[in-house]
């Protein structure tokens, strides 16, 4: 059984508190990690992991499997607690409360042993039927990255669909970096784990950081199963937040129009300044200054 409750180690990526003292990673044997950040899902993880588990078996490799309860406030960290009894793959870590997925990601990934990691949601709707396809293509193929595309995107509201069309084609303008249709479903090689940590990081954008790094990738293309039980934990607020790192984290365009405007507000706001004094150079009296402000104004 592996629980770890949060006190005062943290994760070297991201900076975000995780566990009561230092961990070590734990098995060195491990070949693949599978990483599934969580939150408020109490009522369908037991299901949901032992599908995944079972897929994961297929792979016939040693493994682990790393949950993170990113600050669940229901039965999510009991289920867990239960699931280790039964699960010795099953390795679990509780936040102290809810800092995200994406610091979860960057949590797993540094606590993961496996010389390779899988990223996947733990609602199904990243299918683990593909866990063995993308571990065929890791090591058969020699692919340093096998990600999910979304083929389609399920049921999803029609204003998040154009919500993520604008936010894609803006950051893939900004940053030449086209990731429309990417998500989170990831396979990363060790190295590509390591280059990542290596960034260190606060502020992460899993999916724009893992396309950055460039690596030789293989894309599979999936269609989002409809969601069971819960409904997305990701509110407008929290899209918001995500795009606004994104778009500042892979493109200088956002600091240059803030240096140009400073730069415009310097000039305007000493060009009073610099015409009173020239005025004043040429022997012009106060009054005849005043009515020549007066009449451009």
């Amino acid at each position: 059984m592996h629980l770890f409750d949060q006190s005062d180690w943290h994760c070297r990526l991201c900076g975000q508190p995780l566990t009561k003292g230092a961990l070590a990673r734990p098995d060195s044997n491990v070949v693949l990690s599978v990483l599934i950040p969580v939150h408020n899902e109490g009522d369908q993880i037991a299901q949901n992991l032992s599908l995944m588990h079972e897929e994961a078996l297929k792979t016939a490799l040693p493994m682990e499997m790393i949950v993170i309860d990113d600050g669940s406030t229901d039965g999510t960290w009991q289920a867990l607690e239960n699931m280790t009894q039964q699960m010795p793959e099953l390795k679990a870590i509780r936040f102290s409360r809810n800092f995200g997925k994406e610091a979860a990601i960057s949590a797993g990934l540094d606590y993961s042993s496996g010389q390779a990691c899988i990223v996947i949601d733990s609602d199904l709707q990243h299918p683990p039927e593909l866990i063995p396809e993308m571990v065929r293509l890791w090591r058969e193929e020699h692919w340093d990255i096998v990600e999910g595309i979304k083929k389609t995107r399920g049921t999803e509201p029609m204003i998040n669909r154009i919500g993520a069309r604008f936010f894609y084609r803006t950051l893939s303008r900004l940053s030449g970096y086209n990731l429309y249709g990417s998500s989170d479903f990831k396979l990363l090689d060790r190295k590509v784990i390591d280059a990542g940590l290596d960034m260190r990081e606060r502020n992460t954008f899993f999916r724009g950081m893992i396309t950055w790094l460039g690596y030789r990738k293989k894309q599979i293309s999936f269609s989002v199963a409809k969601r069971r039980l819960t409904q997305s934990r990701w509110s407008f607020l929290g899209l918001f937040r995500l795009a606004v790192v994104a778009i500042t984290a892979f493109s200088s365009l956002p600091l240059q129009a803030v240096t140009f405007m400073g730069g415009l507000f310097l000039v305007c706001a000493s060009y009073p300044q610099v015409t009173r004094q020239s005025c004043i150079s040429l022997g012009w009296r106060s009054q005849d200054l005043r009515q020549f402000t007066y009449s451009n104004c």
